[in-house]
């Protein structure tokens, strides 16, 4: 995995209310991912913040596993090669 960084605001418990848990940087290219565990869904703010993203032209993620964080990794090196 190369070219590739991670930024999380959850180590400092704070940040701006309903931002993802991760900034994913891949080779120049960055994915917000939301961290969730078990039947756990977005907040309300989150529901915003993931709308606001998205107008953006971001594609924010929610995984609930790391085969699903694989699944994410596998579809930006695919991406990275396509270009």
């Amino acid at each position: 995995m190369a070219h590739c960084a991670f930024y999380t605001n959850t180590a400092v418990g704070y940040g701006t209310a309903g931002r993802p848990d991760i900034d994913f940087y891949y080779s120049g290219r960055m994915v917000v991912i939301e961290t969730k565990v078990g039947k756990n869904g977005l907040s309300p703010i989150q529901k915003v913040q993931h709308r606001k993203m998205r107008e953006a032209g971001n594609n924010p993620r929610i995984v609930k596993s790391l085969a699903e964080f694989d699944e994410i990794i596998k579809e930006m090196e695919h991406n990275d090669r396509a270009c």
